[in-house]
């Protein structure tokens, strides 16, 4: 497997993370669940949203 292809199959995996968490966050939001801790997954979703953008840089593309 290339370098490039590892690296992209990893910032989907993080997506996937980052797509679950979101979800998550909805549901209790929805349901009006557990407001007081609504900050967790939003804070762990923002610094995923941050590393899928850094890692997605063109600058930070591995060689092939």
């Amino acid at each position: 497997m290339s370098a490039l292809l590892g690296h992209i199959l990893n910032q989907q995996a993080r997506a996937m993370h980052l797509e679950r968490i979101l979800e998550a966050a909805e549901l209790l939001d929805n349901e009006g669940l557990a407001p007081a801790v609504m900050s967790s997954p939003i804070s762990t979703a923002r610094s995923i949203a941050c590393e899928l953008n850094a890692a997605l840089d063109s600058v930070a593309l591995p060689d092939n």
